[in-house]
């Protein structure tokens, strides 16, 4: 009888070899969600957590799908159609997870104005609130004035910011700068990821952030 995967990055790189990314892909375009499920939740019931399908499938499916739409390949209607159907997908497997006990730790998710992307933000604020964490999730194209409010008036251990393109990488750094002015010592950890920090390993430091995660079982490990 075979034993358990000794890591969880061993058990990701297993559902990156049963669940076919380019298939899942597909399935995503078209709004396909019961084939798209069916895979998903056989690796579930094989003992596949949520984070596990979350970076090990549905991640890289929808990293095909941008691929895809650059390329000209599919629509703009056909990118919402796979977003709209991978955040179904990420419903269902969070609603199969065990969830850890909460140990007291606060956590809050936003994308800043102009950013609507928020499907990575969500596999994070799940991931997070999954291991334990009181989440906040505040959603998309969230202006920064609100934000240094909200973190202000309701403290918390960790500030996760996403960029998905270029141009939403300057709110975040003014995000950032705001924080610290206004809460000095008291501002929380800040952490930023999304597609815009991929081709660029030290822009997070440039930007005044405290770290970088380029997933939610990356941001987990990095916090165990």
């Amino acid at each position: 009888m075979a034993g358990p995967d000794p890591t969880p990055a061993r058990r990701v790189e297993r559902i990156e070899g049963i669940v076919p990314i380019s298939a899942l892909c597909d399935a995503l375009v078209v709004g396909d969600r019961r084939s798209a499920w069916s895979d998903l939740e056989a690796v579930i019931d094989g003992g596949a957590t949520y984070v596990d399908v979350a970076v090990g499938a549905i991640q890289p499916a929808l990293v095909e799908v941008g691929r895809r739409w650059s390329e000209r390949r599919i629509t703009i209607a056909q990118e919402h159609l796979a977003t709209v159907t991978a955040s179904t997908l990420l419903t269902n497997a969070y609603a199969r997870a065990a969830s850890a006990p909460q140990h007291g730790r606060r956590a809050a998710f936003a994308a800043l104005s102009g950013n609507t992307h928020v499907v990575g933000l969500r596999m994070l604020s799940d991931a997070f609130e999954l291991a334990g964490w009181d989440v906040e999730h505040l959603g998309a194209d969230l202006p920064a004035d609100d934000l240094v409010r909200h973190v202000a008036a309701f403290p918390t251990d960790l500030l996760a910011l996403t960029a998905t393109l270029r141009q939403h990488v300057e709110p975040v750094r003014d995000a950032i700068a705001r924080i610290r002015h206004h809460l000095g010592d008291d501002a929380p950890t800040i952490m930023v990821g999304g597609q815009a920090f991929a081709g660029d390993a030290e822009l997070w430091r440039r930007i005044g952030a405290d770290l970088t995660s380029p997933d939610a079982k990356a941001a987990i490990d990095a916090f165990a």
